[in-house]
């Protein structure tokens, strides 16, 4: 009789935790040692495809060749610094506008010191290797480009989108389709 009330305690006490866990997971931001996230406002939002296929300068799809660092700016009062990463990209086609066969996508967030800073929601770092379609804009006088918001960048895998900001109009319309369809969507945009 006690080792049936012990476990049915126990059991609860598992299940109330699993529980709270589950709800307060998302409202806590627990990170490893040394990695900040930082939460930016984009410069551009779009509530459509459309809208951001004809505002950007490139749709393009690409692989990852690698990453570097890039430049670091400081704050205006020079009490913080926030460092950019050079994304190198081998253009395999290009959907909308023109560009080179490869291009430098400069994103936010590196390492200052022992500290690696990262954008919340943007995709993480890009990974060598890592097949992406990009909606992007030219920087003017770097000769790099800018992702123009989260919406604006999806993995590819095994010829499926899988979106960065999936709750995104952009994101709800190519999250999950075959890149084949989603190419003839964005040529079509007006």
């Amino acid at each position: 009789m006690i080792n049936k009330k012990y476990c049915v305690l126990a059991c609860s006490a598992i299940a109330a935790g699993v529980i709270a866990g589950v709800f307060a997971a998302p409202l806590l931001h627990v990170h490893s040692p040394g990695v900040e996230m930082l939460s930016p406002q984009w410069a551009h939002t779009y509530d459509s495809l459309d809208a951001m296929s004809v505002d950007v300068d490139a749709v393009v799809i690409a692989t990852v060749d690698g990453t570097r660092p890039g430049r670091t700016v400081l704050t205006s009062n020079g009490t913080a610094s926030l460092p950019f990463t050079l994304v190198d990209l081998s253009v395999e086609q290009v959907i909308r506008g023109k560009v080179a066969d490869t291009i430098t996508v400069e994103q936010t967030g590196g390492t200052v010191g022992d500290t690696a800073l990262y954008i919340d929601g943007d995709g993480g770092m890009y990974q060598p290797g890592e097949k992406v379609l990009l909606f992007v804009n030219a920087q003017p006088d770097t000769g790099f480009y800018y992702l123009v918001h989260p919406q604006g960048r999806y993995h590819v895998i095994n010829d499926q989108l899988f979106a960065v900001a999936p709750e995104s109009p952009a994101g709800k319309s190519l999250d999950g389709q075959a890149l084949r369809g989603a190419i003839g969507v964005i040529k079509s945009a007006d």
